[in-house]
């Protein structure tokens, strides 16, 4: 049963990557920061890239680098920077190295469900995962298992940060509703069960210190080892 659960679970994994191809990511942007954010999820878009450039620091690792729009439009100096970017989607992968050239972004293909090896990297000071969490598979139970593999990665004292779409114990409007239902059906959202007290638990297992702030749909997170 065990093995049936886990292979089920990489089928959910590379179901929810799947619709990541590169006619879906030129048009990314738009619907989610320009569209969603503002009406459905009711999390402006500003406030996302502000998180950015308030805890992005000069050894950064972005998760689900997606586009990167977010880094694209923090606008850092890409001065002595260190970027890496991880996606388990090449295409994502491909896409936001071309965008984030500037930063001569180190590209790392990894699910993140899954421990990294030792030895992987050298560690980053911050860690950026936005708009991943609602698309990975199980209840934060098991998800949240990513946060004490991206702890192994971090640097002592660096911040984990990010945003979620939380699916339970918030108002949603009727756009919201919808979408999250049509994603979810489709497997691309899996956060039904998804509240800030189960982001808040599963953060605090791997980290001392955990802030989260809700906006709208959108919980948004840092948390210090």
């Amino acid at each position: 049963m065990a093995e049936t659960t886990k292979i089920d679970l990489d089928l959910k994994v590379k179901r929810s990557v799947q619709v990541y191809d590169t006619s879906f990511l030129n048009g990314y942007d738009l619907w989610v920061h320009g569209f969603c954010n503002k009406y459905a999820w009711k999390c402006p878009t500003e406030r996302l890239i502000d998180q950015y450039r308030d805890l992005t620091s000069q050894n950064h690792l972005e998760v689900g680098v997606g586009t990167g729009f977010l880094l694209d439009k923090a606008s850092l100096d890409p001065a002595e920077r260190r970027i890496g970017i991880m996606d388990f989607s090449r295409n994502c992968l491909d896409y936001s190295s071309r965008r984030l050239k500037r930063y001569d972004p180190e590209l790392y293909h990894h699910d993140i469900l899954k421990p990294f090896p030792e030895n992987y990297t050298s560690r980053f000071d911050s860690i950026g995962i936005n708009y991943v969490l609602h698309c990975v598979p199980g209840e934060f139970s098991s998800k949240g298992k990513s946060f004490g593999n991206l702890k192994s990665l971090l640097s002592p004292g660096g911040v984990l940060f990010g945003s979620t779409l939380l699916g339970a114990g918030i108002k949603r409007t009727a756009i919201a509703r919808a979408l999250m239902w049509g994603y979810s059906k489709f497997d691309i959202f899996s956060n039904h069960a998804d509240s800030e007290h189960a982001l808040r638990r599963s953060l605090s297992q791997h980290f001392t210190d955990v802030r989260i702030e809700t906006v709208g749909c959108c919980a948004l997170f840092e948390a210090r080892r």
